[in-house]
């Protein structure tokens, strides 16, 4: 299945796959109830008005719309301790996880600033977080694989169904690339 292109490779090649996926279930949890569950829990539990609710996770998204290039031209261009691009991630984790727990956990009484202010960082921090990570994934399979597409297409292929929701007339991709 693997064609690998070099002895290291072939021997890290289970340790690498297992190291590269253990951050995949903290960030997929991170991604999905910022948008999902936050919205609900800050309007009907915290007593935020859901407009002014959506009018920050808008902003939120805004700033991560204008984040996503400038951190993807410093992950380019970092050399700290931890290579390249797991430096970058492993730095990336504390901003990550201290606003992700104010988020999640906000104090009994807030206002909409609180939402603005650790939504945004929590933005910041995963965008900082899952850029340098998925281009470590790159690399690291483009390393272990003789064709690149053979590794990245399906993965951008399910992630494009994905996003656009399993619509049928994508259904006719699932054969592709296989």
């Amino acid at each position: 299945m693997w064609k690998v292109s070099s002895r290291r490779a072939s021997r890290s090649h289970p340790s690498t796959l297992i190291l590269y996926a253990l951050p995949a279930l903290p960030l997929a949890a991170l991604a999905l109830p910022l948008f999902v569950i936050v919205p609900t829990f800050y309007s009907e539990v915290m007593g935020l008005p859901v407009a002014a609710v959506g009018g920050a996770l808008f902003a939120i998204r805004l700033l991560d719309a204008a984040s996503d290039p400038i951190f993807g031209w410093l992950a380019d261009r970092w050399n700290g301790v931890g290579g390249r691009r797991r430096g970058f991630f492993l730095a990336s984790i504390p901003l990550t996880a201290v606003a992700a727990f104010m988020l999640f956990w906000p104090p009994q009484t807030i206002g909409l600033g609180y939402l603005l202010i650790w939504g945004g960082l929590l933005s910041l921090g995963f965008t900082w977080s899952s850029l340098p990570y998925t281009a470590w994934g790159g690399r690291t399979f483009n390393r272990l694989c003789r064709a690149n597409t053979r590794c990245s297409f399906p993965r951008r292929r399910d992630a494009y169904r994905d996003f656009i929701g399993h619509q049928p007339p994508l259904r006719c991709w699932d054969g592709w690339g296989k």
